[in-house]
This record gives structure tokens, sequence and C-alpha cells, in this order.
């Protein structure tokens, strides 16, 4: 097989969380500024709502050959407003999220460009941060996937 690159990856999990409705911005990276409200702003969508992802890989490993286990980091990001109620819409996207990553189209050991699914999504961390003085909801999610060798 030919060698999948992680840009390649990583957009492909980028499109992924696109087509679950309300993701917002999604950088295919870990993003930082100097400044809270630069940072902020780089997840800012339409509406003016702090409300994005980042998609970076995390942990690699061999596993028993000739596999490899690569753990992609999550980072989920939402403008907490109480009035609105939005750590429901929050909790429900994670959620949406981890079943289209779990449910297709890539099912269990069908290969996507950036692997066979190990585990499903698991949210690592779900709570409420303050990012240069605004209240966020922030999610820490991880996805462990199987690859070849031959495809690195």
């Amino acid at each position: 097989m030919p060698p999948v690159l992680y840009a390649t990856r990583a957009a492909d999990l980028k499109a992924r969380l696109e087509g679950v409705g309300g993701a917002g911005i999604v950088h295919t990276r870990q993003r930082f500024t100097a400044q809270w409200s630069q940072f902020l702003a780089l997840f800012k969508d339409a509406d003016g709502r702090v409300r994005g992802w980042e998609v970076s890989a995390g942990p690699r490993s061999p596993e028993q050959a000739p596999d490899w286990i690569e753990t992609w980091e999550l980072a989920h990001y939402l403008g907490l407003n109480d009035a609105e109620a939005t750590e429901l819409d929050f909790q429900a996207h994670l959620e949406a999220v981890a079943r289209s990553l779990r449910d297709g189209p890539y099912l269990p050991d069908e290969a996507a460009p950036w692997g066979v699914v190990t585990q499903g999504m698991s949210i690592d961390v779900a709570e409420t941060r303050s990012f240069g003085g605004v209240l966020c909801h922030y999610g820490q999610c991880t996805l462990s996937v199987r690859r070849h060798y031959d495809e690195l």
C-alpha cells in the first residue's frame, strides 16, 4: 500500500468532523497565539460564537507487526451561554462526533484514509474552562486507529 501522508489523514478527519452539524471551524493542527483574544478568534463561526475543533496526531507506536497504532487528539471548543443552555449542545455534539467516527461511512475493519478504528472515540475531558476571560465548554477526545507499516 502507498503511504498516506499525515496531511491527508488529518484532512479526512477534518471532513468527518465538518460533516457533523455544528462543528464550527476545524483546524488540522494545534493552534497557538500570544494573545487569548487571537486564539479565540481562530474558532469564531459566522455568528461570532467560539465553536471549533483542533485535530492533531498524538502518540504512535508499533503493535504486533505489521500493525502500527496511531492516536488522534481532538479538542473541541464551544462558547458558553447559560441562557441558551449551550452545555446540552456541547454534550450532544461530542456524542454525535463519537457516533460518526464509530459508525461510518467507515465501519470497523474497513480502512479509512486515517486507519481502522481500534476503539471508539473516547471523551477524556468535558468541562468548562476560561480562555482569556471567555467561558467555554472544552472537550478533549482521543481516537485510536490501526494502520499497516506499509502505509507509513
